[in-house]
């Protein structure tokens, strides 16, 4: 498995080995655009990128709209970069199972802000009504509200308004059933009671009229224990400070001053 080299994408941990999430148990998939070898592509159009957990979930480009690699970097690391229109990722259907408690830490910068859109960063997608999926959707004013919500009633969980395109790290949450969202390692208020968990013919998707890079995703997924606080502020506390965004986490967060070490 890819390793990152001490001090070289983090701060230097005093030669401690960096926690990543192949240490999480329940990991259930990870989608990373920095590590170039788990990408396929022709032409710098990407036809596959591999999951990095031992599951196998990798994410197929469609023959028609590929997002591009190779082209753009954050912290001087590749990333992914998708038009805005159509370009997506996607599992074979029937791939991941969805449980009553997962989580979904997904790091992006959106390039442009625009009304009456809606954008789908992450999504738990099903052939049946029961659907979960996070979304950057309008606001007023050119605003972005960031949204995690289930087809049965699409509530919008949280409001964080965003003016400037920067790099974040969204959150989605659910713990037996009660849905919540992060950003940046912030809680959002609000809550929602999820529907139960349906394991037949559920997909990851990345994608889909998100205009922007894609620069790693984290799913944590299981059917009798949820993500624990730990394991949440370590995996927020590894992409802070790999992507060169711990500046976002707030004063007080566990690993605000150096990344999570093993």
């Amino acid at each position: 498995m890819f390793q990152f080299p001490i001090g070289i994408f983090f701060g230097a941990t005093g030669g401690a080995e960096l926690w990543t999430p192949a240490e999480l148990s329940d990991l259930d998939a990870w989608y990373d655009a920095s590590d170039e070898t788990t990408i396929t592509d022709t032409g710098g159009l990407v036809d596959g990128l591999e999951d990095k957990s031992p599951n196998g979930y990798d994410l197929i480009g469609s023959s028609t709209a590929r997002p591009v690699t190779g082209s753009t970097t954050i912290n001087s690391l590749n990333v992914i970069d998708f038009d805005g229109v159509n370009d997506v990722l996607k599992t074979a259907r029937e791939d991941p199972d969805n449980f009553d408690n997962f989580a979904v830490f997904i790091v992006v910068k959106k390039a442009t802000f625009g009304t009456d859109s809606s954008y789908s960063l992450f999504t738990l997608r099903s052939e049946y009504a029961n659907r979960v999926s996070m979304h950057l959707e309008s606001y007023a004013e050119d605003r972005q509200s960031f949204i995690c919500n289930n087809a049965s009633n699409k509530t919008v969980l949280e409001v964080f308004n965003d003016t400037d395109s920067i790099t974040r790290i969204y959150e989605g949450i659910k713990r037996n059933l009660t849905m919540k969202n992060w950003q940046d390692g912030v809680e959002g208020s609000n809550s929602e009671t999820s529907d139960t968990g349906n394991t037949d013919a559920w997909w990851y998707w990345i994608g889909d009229k998100f205009e922007g890079s894609f620069c790693e995703a984290v799913v944590v997924q299981s059917s009798s224990t949820s993500i624990s606080t730990e394991d949440q502020e370590k995996t927020e506390g590894y992409l802070a400070h790999k992507w060169g965004i711990d500046g976002n986490l707030d004063s007080g967060h566990t690993y605000k001053s150096e990344a999570p070490t093993i």
